[in-house]
């Protein structure tokens, strides 16, 4: 912002303080609608971002030394892009422990039914 800008909006926060801080929260959304990635994972002057060591390491150095930083990015682009929480969502609704599709497979035998009450039991599983 130039100094002509800073200036009106000091006359303007002088003489009419809640117009000033609308026009301070739109300048706020503009600036974020105009930014692109540089909001969130390419941002180099958010207060958590400018010492993202993307550079690998050992597994303890990548996650338990980073991990509340990490958690905060993770939270951040949940909520900040939508392709980000889509691929939250769909880990959660579709896989069980670490990745692992769920498959029933009931032994119609051991439970004395009918092969057919079997698939029936396995599609209303999965």
């Amino acid at each position: 912002m130039n100094g002509i800008a800073r200036a009106i909006d000091g006359i303007i926060a002088a003489v009419a303080p809640q117009f000033a801080l609308k026009r301070t929260a739109a300048r706020h959304k503009m600036q974020i609608l105009n930014s692109g990635y540089g909001n969130y994972g390419a941002n180099v002057t958010k207060k958590s971002l400018p010492g993202w060591n993307y550079a690998g390491g050992s597994w303890r150095e990548d996650i338990n030394e980073n991990l509340p930083t990490l958690r905060q990015r993770s939270r951040e682009i949940y909520m900040g892009v939508p392709t980000g929480r889509a691929a939250v969502n769909t880990m959660r609704t579709n896989v069980v422990g670490r990745g692992l599709m769920p498959k029933p497979t009931i032994d119609a035998d051991v439970l004395k039914i009918s092969p057919e009450k079997a698939k029936e039991f396995e599609r209303k599983i999965s």
